[in-house]
């Protein structure tokens, strides 16, 4: 379970401050799958960052599973998301210096896994690149580099997935298929899924959808609707 307590976030900036989130009290149960939507600049991306340990709030209380992440330092909060969290970032951050196959199986290692080849190897076969193992970040395609993104996400099978505009580089084909893999991991791994959206298909898929404009929630409304 994650919660937010009164949550506040707002940075400086030439004109003042700048009030990112403003009051968010939110509880996301285990296993739930959340869609975020809102316009640009809305505060939804910063809103998952905050509740994936990525960043804390001005001020207010973010609370998983019983533990306070606002009172942990950052190293505490790096644990806490190894072992814990898979992230799939809109831009990708794969490391440049590491092949697909090495990116995916860095959280691995990172946890612990000093076996975990064949397990990134299926990881890639899934999201369909299981010929690129060797090919670094430069030499793959956007949407190819996104799949990487979500295969090192899965990799560690984490109890909170969290994804920033997960299909926004990929074609309607593999943004489907990428979509597929994502509530899988969520019914099998009972996963509680937490993404950024701008398309209208994917927020229906999921049983709740939250809606943020102007760093507050306007519309917070669950479906009965199962999941794909």
């Amino acid at each position: 379970m994650i919660q937010l307590r009164d949550v506040n976030h707002h940075i400086c900036s030439v004109d003042g401050d700048l009030e990112i989130l403003k009051a968010i009290t939110l509880q996301i149960d285990a296993g739930e799958t959340v869609a975020i939507t809102g316009s640009s600049g809305s505060g939804k991306t910063t809103l998952l960052g905050m509740l994936a340990g990525l960043d804390i709030p001005t001020s207010g209380e973010i609370v998983v599973e019983g533990s306070n992440l606002t009172t942990m330092n950052e190293d505490q909060r790096a644990l806490f998301r190894a072992k814990s969290v898979g992230f799939v970032f809109q831009s990708f951050h794969l490391l440049d210096a590491l092949t697909a196959l090495e990116n995916v199986l860095l959280p691995l290692e990172l946890a612990g896994n000093n076996q975990g080849e064949a397990e990134a190897k299926a990881f890639l076969e899934q999201v369909g690149l299981s010929h690129r193992l060797k090919h670094y970040p430069s030499q793959l395609s956007g949407g190819e580099q996104q799949r990487v993104a979500i295969a090192r996400a899965f990799a560690a099978k984490p109890q909170y997935l969290f994804a920033d505009e997960p299909t926004g580089n990929l074609d309607q084909a593999t943004g489907s298929h990428i979509i597929d893999l994502l509530f899988d991991l969520n019914r099998q791994h009972k996963t509680t899924l937490v993404l950024v959206t701008h398309e209208p298909r994917l927020a229906s898929l999921c049983r709740r959808q939250i809606v943020i404009e102007n760093g507050q929630i306007i519309s917070d409304k669950k479906s009965e609707l199962s999941d794909v």
